[in-house]
């Protein structure tokens, strides 16, 4: 198995994750219990990236196949909880009280994107 792609990353990052993980640290807890489990949260969300970024790498079919080819075949396969993931990260673009449920709905949909990514891999 290889696990390498060529060329630059996608121009537009598809889940989001930097603008969820910038929300996070945003949110202000209301004491040390919350802050904990914003903490928490944020350990949660890089795991999830590091093991989909490991995933989609290991994905590849050789190191010179570009990533944008990667994604865009990784997209096509998990459309269904793509989508799902998608929904859910545009409500939150649009929620008026962002707190922690909201990153607890999140974090859970992305979890179940990256075990589906990594349970199909070769």
């Amino acid at each position: 198995m290889v696990c390498a792609a060529a060329g630059p990353p996608p121009r537009t990052p598809p889940l989001q994750m930097d603008w969820a993980l910038q929300r996070l640290i945003a949110w202000q807890p209301e004491g040390r219990w919350q802050d904990l489990a914003r903490e928490s949260y944020v350990d949660n969300l890089e795991a999830l990236l590091r093991q989909l970024s490991i995933g989609l790498l290991c994905r590849g079919s050789s190191p010179s196949q570009p990533l944008a080819e990667l994604v865009s075949s990784w997209q096509a396969d998990n459309a269904t909880r793509f989508a799902r993931y998608q929904t859910t990260i545009s409500s939150l673009h649009t929620a008026a009280n962002q707190d922690l449920s909201v990153f607890t709905v999140v974090l859970r949909e992305l979890q179940d994107l990256v075990e589906v990514s990594l349970a199909r891999l070769p």
